[in-house]
């Protein structure tokens, strides 16, 4: 990632406002449907500064706004992994149309001192409910 070209060229992605922030409040929450494929995108690490990759979700909040979440810390990633899992008997895919809840519940303890406390996160996850074509069900 040396230059904005390169990174914007291996990271593209419609860019909606970030509803967790560094300023976000514990409760904070997002409810809402999955309106585009998670995408994968290279992004620094906040206390290493070296490259990660995030997993970036599109959510059309309760409030009709579209939103992306970041999920690049551990605690997002693990809530939002859970969710999926439990909800789809121990499936990881992240599927457009499926309906989604995450939740700011506090901080934890920095393991390194010096760096930041990890944000801890809950999460629900409902699977889309795959559309039939009616008139393929019976084969005529």
């Amino acid at each position: 990632m040396s230059d904005a070209s390169t990174f914007l060229g291996e990271n593209t992605y419609e860019s909606h406002p970030s509803f967790f922030s560094k300023d976000s409040q514990v409760g904070d929450r997002i409810v809402g449907k999955i309106v585009e494929p998670p995408k994968v995108v290279t992004t620094p690490d906040l206390n290493t500064k070296e490259p990660k990759q995030s997993l970036v979700l599109t959510i059309e909040h309760s409030d009709g706004e579209l939103y992306n979440v970041w999920c690049s810390s551990r605690g997002l990633l693990n809530a939002v992994g859970k969710a999926v899992k439990e909800a789809t008997d121990g499936g990881t895919a992240i599927e457009e149309g499926s309906s989604i809840a995450i939740e700011f519940t506090g901080l934890g303890t920095a393991s390194t001192p010096g760096h930041h406390p990890p944000k801890q996160y809950r999460a629900e996850y409902q699977p889309a409910k795959p559309s039939v074509d009616a008139g393929s069900l019976f084969g005529d």
